[in-house]
C-alpha cells in the first residue's frame, strides 16, 4: 500500500488549511510542524511582546550587564559591516535615554540616512565610521532637530554633518543655509565644493 504525503495542515486559531510551507518547525521539536501557521505565530509572539515589553526589556538589560565584551564586540562588528544602520540605532538610542518622543523607527531612519551621503549645508561628504572609542569627527553625521522640538519623527529632523550641528546652535535652519551658502559661494567663487576647515563661523 502506498503511503500518501500530506501536505496540508490545518491551522488550530485561523482554522484554515494551508500547505505544509506554511507552517514552521520549533527547534527541539524533532521535525514537528507548529500547531498555528506562520502568520497566526507571529501574531502570537508580537501579541505576547506586547504584553512583555518591560520583562524583555528587564532581560536584555541584564545580559548586557553580565555580557560587557560580547556587547562591544557586537558593535564593534556592527559598525564594520553596517556602519549606518550602527549610527542609526546609536543616535535613536542616545535621543530616547534624553527623553525625547521617538515616533520614528530604526527602519525608517536608515532608509533617510541612506539617501544622504553629503551634508546638506556645507557639502561635506558624510564619514558614518565612528572615531576612537565612539568618538565623533566634524564629519560624523548627525541628528539635527529642526525647530529644537521634543518630538524625533521624519519631519522634524534632518542629517547634517557635526560640525554644522554644533555651529548651528539656535539658529533656524534656513538661516544657518543661507549664511553658509553664501559663505561657500564666497570662499569657493561660486562652485558647490564643501566649505573647508577654519573658514569663518570659528571653525
Amino acid at each position: 500500500m502506498t503511503k500518501v504525503e500530506i501536505k496540508t495542515k490545518i491551522c488550530t486559531k485561523c482554522k484554515r488549511e494551508l500547505l505544509i510551507d506554511n507552517f514552521g518547525i520549533p527547534p527541539k521539536s524533532r521535525g514537528r510542524l507548529n500547531s498555528q501557521c506562520k502568520d497566526c505565530r507571529t501574531e502570537t509572539t508580537n501579541a505576547w511582546k506586547v504584553r512583555n515589553l518591560e520583562r524583555i526589556r528587564k532581560t536584555k538589560r541584564a545580559w548586557v550587564l553580565k555580557n560587557p565584551e560580547k556587547v562591544r564586540e557586537h558593535m564593534r562588528t556592527c559598525q564594520i559591516v553596517n556602519p549606518i544602520r550602527a549610527w542609526v540605532r546609536g543616535s535613536l538610542g542616545s535621543h530616547r535615554a534624553r527623553g525625547f518622543k521617538m515616533k520614528i523607527s530604526i527602519d525608517e531612519l536608515e532608509k533617510v540616512a541612506r539617501n544622504i551621503s553629503r551634508c546638506p549645508y556645507c557639502n561635506v561628504e558624510l564619514d558614518w565610521l565612528q572615531g576612537n572609542k565612539g568618538h565623533v569627527k566634524p564629519k560624523s553625521p548627525s541628528l539635527d532637530r529642526i525647530h529644537n522640538g521634543n518630538v524625533i519623527d521624519e519631519n522634524s529632523i534632518q542629517i547634517i554633518c557635526n560640525r554644522c550641528n554644533t555651529i548651528k546652535g539656535n539658529e533656524f535652519g534656513d538661516d544657518l543655509r543661507c549664511r553658509l551658502i553664501t559663505m561657500l559661494k564666497y570662499i569657493q567663487g561660486g562652485s558647490q565644493k564643501e566649505i573647508p576647515a577654519g573658514h569663518g563661523l570659528g571653525i
